[in-house]
Order: structure tokens, then sequence, then C-alpha cells
């Protein structure tokens, strides 16, 4: 890839896989590009606003959301949430996660955004907060049974799996894995025009998940 990095966020979307955010030897880089396996190319596009490493990103309808993270150290975390317009080669503001962390997991399931565990100076963090993007609003849901960082995130039809990650700060592990039953969300109908507009989708009946 054109830009060596680390600790960066990783997103397909439309057959292209999106390299986001991440840092290098010695700073925090804003750089995102794009692979395309049916050509085997490269091709840089617009920076993110907000350089940092260790962040989430996932894709919801047609747009991709980079979220938390950290400048350098887990003592300066990051509320920021960004969203890109593939079709527009832009970069937009969302409502912030509510919670500043870096180290953290993403899925997406019915259209909503979840973002789940995380570090800091204090400890890790078992929060686990959805971002509904036709509101334009975060929620709290239930807790991670087992607060950690690091961890690998991935949904199943409706179920979040939160794999492994430390329990502490740092260079820690474990072999856990929890899985979030999501039981309402939204249906994505028209997820993006020329606009930009950051309405996606329509709300179903609701009701709280849990695991």
């Amino acid at each position: 890839m054109p830009t060596a990095r680390g600790a960066l966020a990783a997103a397909a979307l439309d057959g292209k896989i999106y390299a986001i955010g991440g840092r290098d030897a010695t700073q925090d880089l804003n750089s995102v590009e794009a692979y395309d396996p049916a050509n085997d190319s490269w091709e840089s596009l617009e920076d993110l606003p907000t350089a940092r490493d260790h962040l989430a990103a996932v894709v919801v309808g047609e747009r991709i959301f980079a979220v938390g993270g950290r400048l350098t150290s887990y003592a300066r975390n990051l509320t920021v949430t960004e969203i890109y317009y593939p079709n527009l080669d832009r970069w937009n503001f969302a409502e912030p996660l509510p919670t500043a962390r870096s180290g953290i997991g993403a899925a997406t399931v019915l259209g909503e955004l979840y973002v789940l565990g995380g570090e800091a100076t204090e400890g890790t963090f078992e929060e686990n907060e959805s971002y509904n993007p036709v509101s334009n609003m975060w929620e709290t849901g239930p807790p991670l049974p087992t607060a950690r960082h690091g961890i690998g995130v991935v949904n199943l039809g409706n179920r979040i799996y939160v794999l492994a990650g430390g329990a502490s700060p740092g260079g820690s592990v474990s072999a856990l894995n929890e899985a979030f039953i999501v039981l309402s969300g939204l249906i994505i109908d028209d997820p993006v025009d020329d606009s930009g507009d950051d309405k996606v989708g329509q709300e179903e009946d609701s009701d709280d998940g849990g695991y």
C-alpha cells in the first residue's frame, strides 16, 4: 500500500478496501487509500479530517464511518465520528461518540452502528454504544459482560461477537467470546444521495438487545 502504517482501520465497500488513519513511526496519520482487487491498484482519497490511530471503521448503507481512536496514547482518546461518502470522495462529521475511547471494535447490524470496548488510562471499557443514522443520535446499550480492548468484533445476522482482547490497558490478552443479540434496528432503503444527506433509512419498532 502507498502509506506504511499501523493501528489503522479498514472497511470494504462496493468491491474496494479502504485503509483509514493509523500512525507511522513518528505521528498519527489522516491518509485514506482504497485498494481495488479487480485491477490490483491503490488510489489516494480525501484525507480523514482528524488524524488518529486505534480507531474503528464500519460501513452503514453506502457510507463509511470512522469512529473514536486516539492521538498517540490512550491518555488522549477521542469521541470524533466522521462519515466518508465514496461517491463524492468527501468527509462529514456526525454526532460524536459519547465515550472517548480507543482500541475499540465496531459492527453494523440492521442499519445501526455499534461500538464496543476500548481502553484508557483509567482502565478498559464495558461500553456498548449504538448510533442511529436517521436521528444522528447515540444510545447506550447493555454493557459488555467483560470490559476489554483490542477486541475482534464481527456480526453474523443479528448477533455481534466480541472476541478475545485484553482486560487491562496495554499488553493484555484473553480467550473470551461474548455475543450481543440485537433485537431492533433500521431498514436501509435509500442509503445516500448526491447531496450527502445523512438520512439513510427508516426506523423499525425497537426493543433492547442482550447478551
